[in-house]
């Protein structure tokens, strides 16, 4: 079976390696003992193979001290049994430190084997945990690139998004029933104020006897001039559109009235006058194309100033109607003296 990669503490490690090292001085220690009982046994052998030349040469004498005093053959016998208990003690010593010396050895062995698999083991470790560390980095690169690519593709989403509601904002809205009258009240205002900004109506406008004609009961629209009707027409038209723009109702006498000294040239009126009267007409005209909606891009978005006369003081002129003569004085016709 496969041994499987694991992480040992360094505190286990740490007693493994003073173990093994308590071992090999044991070892060590026992080596030295061995060294010496060789040695010992060495000089024993040594003096044993002396011994039996002299016994040889000597054993006459010494049966004969022997039989001669029986005591000294107690003391021999007794130092003979002690040799042999000497030599069977060495022999079991001897025996008994081999055998330790074996154990430690094949312990020393097993923990050297074992310090191998622990050593083994521990870069087995080391591999796989640099292993995972470049797997993390590889991942966190990726994740990296992902992120940068959501958000490349949110910011082209929302860049299609405002194009496309750029061109919804393109694509013109329905105009209200509000909106499409305030736009034929514009039509209607335009249409006047250009012609109430002719030279000629300015002029039929501030005639006073034009006016003093106008004013007759039933038949005053009969005495006065085409222009005059021309004027009035027009001047009608204008009031009606912007009064019933901003009422809704219908246009009482006085409001009427107020609203022609407000916007049209009355009589001995000078030229800063008129041409403010003719600025509110523009004004007037403005807001009500404002208030068309989508309806006002027909008029252009703004509303351009009318021409104005460019008549000079003292200029004369005939009325084509009568052959009058007429001259210029004061921003208005008059009849020439």
């Amino acid at each position: 079976m496969a041994i499987q990669p694991t992480r040992i503490a360094s505190a286990d490690f740490a007693g493994a390696v003073g173990n093994l090292l308590q071992q090999f001085q044991i070892a060590d220690r026992r080596r030295k003992e061995n060294e010496e009982i060789e040695r010992l046994a060495a000089q024993r052998e040594a003096v044993g193979a002396s011994l039996p030349g002299a016994v040889a040469g000597q054993a006459g004498s010494l049966e004969q001290l022997l039989a001669a005093d029986p005591r000294l053959g107690l003391a021999v016998q007794g130092q003979r049994q002690g040799q042999s208990n000497a030599d069977r003690l060495f022999n079991r010593l001897l025996s008994r430190d081999t055998t330790q010396a074996q154990q430690v050895a094949a312990q020393a062995a097993e923990s050297k084997r074992r310090f191998g698999v622990t050593t083994g083991l521990q870069q087995r470790s080391i591999a796989a945990t640099a292993a995972l560390r470049d797997e993390q980095a590889k991942f966190r690169k990726l994740q990296f690139q992902a992120l940068q690519d959501q958000r490349k593709a949110t910011n082209a989403l929302a860049k299609e998004r405002n194009v496309i509601a750029g061109q919804k904002a393109l694509i013109p809205k329905p105009a209200t029933a509000d909106q499409a009258k305030s736009s034929g009240f514009a039509r209607r205002t335009l249409s006047a104020d250009k012609i109430l900004s002719e030279p000629a109506m300015i002029a039929a406008a501030t005639n006073i006897k034009e006016s003093a004609k106008s004013g007759v009961p039933l038949i005053g629209n009969a005495l006065i001039s085409k222009n005059r009707r021309r004027f009035e027409q027009a001047q009608r038209n204008f009031v009606n559109a912007v009064l019933r723009r901003e009422s809704g109702a219908a246009i009482a006498p006085h409001e009427f009235e107020s609203a022609a000294k407000q916007y049209f040239p009355q009589t001995f009126d000078d030229v800063a006058t008129i041409a403010q009267k003719a600025q509110n007409r523009r004004e007037a005209i403005q807001g009500l194309v404002e208030s068309s909606g989508p309806l006002s891009g027909q008029f252009g978005g703004s509303v351009q100033a009318a021409p104005q006369s460019t008549v000079q003081e003292g200029a004369t002129a005939t009325n084509p109607q009568t052959g009058q003569k007429i001259i210029f004085q004061g921003g208005q016709w008059a009849p020439a003296q």
